[in-house]
C-alpha cells in the first residue's frame, strides 16, 4: 500500500515566501498534478488505489483529510502511530472531505493529471471557466464543468478529445489560445503508444454539438447545450443511473448500488438549449450518469459525446426555502 516513510508525503503544503514549510491537507496517495483556479483557489487529481476507490479531482483545503490515511503519522494528533492504516475505517470516514468530483473508472478517467482551467474568454470554444484534465493512460482529455452547491464544488466530467500521441501528464493554454499536451508513457505504457510527445490542439472556430454543463436542481438536473437540440422521444431521450462507491483499504472499488432511475418528466427549454430532467428523488454522495439518445442539433448531427458523469455530493435547497447541507 501506499507509505509515508518521509515526513509529509501524502499531504498538501505551501511554502511561505519566507521559505516556511506549512502543511494544508492530509490524505493523498499517488496525485498527478495540481493547478490553481483563475480565482485561485487549489485543486489536485489523485489516482486510484487503497483508500481511494476511484480517482478523484479534489478541492483541497487546509485542514482536511481526503482519502489515504499514510500521512497522518505527521500530524499531531496522530503522532507515533506507525501505521496509519491500522485506524479503523470509522474513525476515518468520519474525518474524511468528499472530493469534489469522481472520475468514473474504467469508463471515463483511468489515471487524472493536471487540471488546466480554459482562460481563453471564448477563443478556445464555448467552454471558458471549465477544466480540462489530461489522462496519462488514455491519452485523452476529459472536460470538467463545475458549480457551487451549498458551498461545495461538484459538477460534471465528460469526454472531450482522445488520440493523443502518448499519455498526457502537463497541460498550458498558451498565449495563441491553444492548448500545449505534454504526454510521457512513464515506462508504464499509454494508449497513444509513443513514449513521449509535445503537441497542440486548437479550436477550428467551428462550433461543437456538446453538453456544455450539467446544473443540479431540487428536483433533478438542467442539461445545457452549446446549440439547439431536437429530441424526437423524450422516453428514451435519456437514460440515468447512479451509484456508491466503498470506503476501504482495499485497491479501488466496485461501483456499488447502481440504480437505474426513471425520470419523471423529461421537457427541452430555453429554446432547446436546456434540457430539464426532474427525478422522483436526488440522492446524496452519489455519481450519476447520463446517455443521452437520439438527441441532435437542428442539422440532424448527434452530440459529439452523449455520456456524462455528475458527482452530486449536495442537493440544491427547494427555491424560497433555507439552505441546508445535505448529510
Amino acid at each position: 500500500h501506499a507509505d509515508s516513510a518521509v515526513p509529509y508525503r501524502g499531504w498538501a503544503y505551501k511554502v511561505t515566501p519566507s521559505g516556511a514549510f506549512v502543511p494544508l491537507a492530509s490524505g493523498f496517495r499517488s496525485p498527478a498534478g495540481l493547478g490553481l483556479s483563475p480565482e485561485g483557489e487549489l485543486f489536485a487529481t489523485d489516482n486510484q488505489g487503497d483508500w481511494w476507490p476511484t480517482s478523484p479531482l479534489v478541492h483541497v483545503r487546509e485542514g482536511k483529510f481526503y482519502a489515504n490515511p499514510a500521512g497522518l503519522r505527521w500530524e499531531a494528533g496522530y503522532a507515533g502511530v506507525k501505521d496509519s492504516y491500522e485506524l479503523p475505517t470509522e474513525v476515518l470516514e468520519k474525518r474524511r472531505t468528499l472530493p469534489a468530483l469522481w472520475f468514473v473508472y474504467g469508463t471515463l478517467g483511468h489515471s487524472p493529471t493536471e487540471p488546466v482551467w480554459d482562460t481563453s474568454h471564448g477563443k478556445f470554444g464555448p467552454f471558458a471557466g471549465q477544466l480540462f484534465v489530461g489522462d496519462q493512460t488514455n491519452s485523452a482529455i476529459m472536460r470538467i464543468a463545475l458549480e457551487k452547491v451549498n458551498g461545495e464544488y461538484q459538477g460534471a466530467a465528460i469526454a472531450f478529445r482522445a488520440g493523443f500521441s502518448s499519455g498526457i501528464t502537463r497541460m498550458a493554454m498558451g498565449p495563441d489560445n491553444a492548448l500545449y499536451v505534454g504526454g510521457t508513457d512513464r515506462g508504464w505504457g499509454a494508449v497513444g503508444g509513443k513514449p513521449f510527445a509535445l503537441e497542440s490542439l486548437n479550436f477550428t472556430g467551428k462550433m461543437p454539438f456538446e453538453m456544455l454543463a450539467i446544473a443540479a436542481e431540487h428536483d433533478g438536473f438542467i442539461v445545457r447545450f452549446t446549440q439547439p437540440a431536437r429530441m424526437a422521444d423524450a422516453k428514451t431521450a435519456v437514460a440515468i443511473s447512479h451509484h456508491t462507491y466503498r470506503y476501504w483499504r482495499n485497491y479501488g472499488s466496485p461501483q456499488v448500488d447502481v440504480t437505474n432511475v426513471e425520470p419523471t418528466s423529461i421537457t427541452l427549454e430555453e429554446g432547446g438549449k436546456a434540457l430539464r430532467v426532474r427525478l422522483p428523488n436526488m440522492q446524496a454522495a452519489r455519481v450519476y450518469s447520463f446517455k443521452l439518445r437520439n438527441i441532435t442539433n437542428e442539422a440532424g448531427a448527434p452530440l459529439l459525446h452523449d455520456e456524462a458523469y455528475y458527482t452530486l455530493s449536495q442537493v440544491p435547497s427547494v427555491p424560497g426555502l433555507s439552505t441546508k447541507a445535505a448529510p
